[in-house]
């Protein structure tokens, strides 16, 4: 087995009694070739722990496979392009506080090239620039759905775009933060700014949690669904048996559900 951890500035614990790099990604040989751009992300985990991220590669008769997790891809349609435009520049024009000129695209691409120049934090700058970018296709194109996805399952119903704005400011102060180094004084006052940050953003999740619960609980169709968290949390449901084959007397196995039945 292998340690795969790399060095970096950064460390994967960090608390107000110190820091350390105590969490380990261990893995064979095989995975030891698979795993690249191992990295610790400076995005907000809601814990001491900082999430780890990397890359897996697979070489299959010598054939490299790349397994990556696919966005939303949006259709565009020739007479939506209008539309699509003048969302955008408005949205841009709220997010980044530039005058909306519709008509004029290239005054509004130096305005933000200037704003980009100036930024401190360039990755910040981008991340609310995809950010816009994806509310406009939202608010103006539809999204084509992927007959076959790599990711199974449902996202959390209690996720909201309040949370990813809240998410994403404590991301930003965080690396404010840990990238202040040599002043003290403004390192002591954007840690309190980023530990204040991160408590609204911990209760927001739980507030959001809460309502989602009491959501579900107080729903009441034509089939009640409180029958079923009762159940939940009494420990009473039950899984249905699976139909299987059965071994007939003559020594064959049933090949359908009627001869299982008969």
């Amino acid at each position: 087995m292998h340690i795969i951890n790399e060095e970096s500035t950064k460390t994967t614990f960090h608390s107000s009694r110190g820091s350390s790099n105590i969490d380990l990604t261990i893995g064979n040989n095989q995975m030891l070739a698979a795993i690249r751009d191992w990295e610790i992300s400076e995005e907000e985990s809601c814990s001491d722990h900082s999430i780890i991220k990397f890359t897996l590669n697979f070489t299959t008769n010598n054939k490299e496979q790349t397994y990556i997790c696919q966005g939303k891809r949006y259709i565009m349609k020739e007479q939506q392009h209008t539309e699509f435009c003048i969302k955008l520049h408005q949205l841009i024009s709220k997010n980044y506080q530039i005058p909306n000129d519709e008509e004029n695209a290239k005054g509004t691409d130096e305005a933000l090239e200037v704003i980009l120049k100036g930024h401190n934090d360039i990755r910040e700058f981008m991340e609310i620039f995809d950010e816009t970018i994806q509310s406009t296709c939202k608010a103006t194109l539809k999204h084509r759905t992927l007959l076959h996805t790599s990711v199974k399952g449902k996202t959390v119903p209690w996720w909201t775009d309040d949370l990813r704005t809240i998410r994403k400011r404590t991301n930003a102060l965080r690396r404010r933060y840990q990238r202040t180094l040599h002043n003290d004084e403004l390192r002591e006052n954007r840690k309190t700014q980023y530990f204040e940050s991160k408590k609204r953003y911990q209760a927001a999740i739980r507030e959001a949690k809460l309502y989602s619960w009491k959501q579900y609980c107080s729903t009441t169709p034509s089939n009640n669904p409180w029958n079923a968290v009762y159940k939940l949390a009494r420990g009473k449901r039950r899984n249905m048996a699976a139909m299987t084959t059965l071994r007939k007397q003559d020594g064959t196995e049933t090949v359908n559900m009627s001869e299982t039945l008969e």
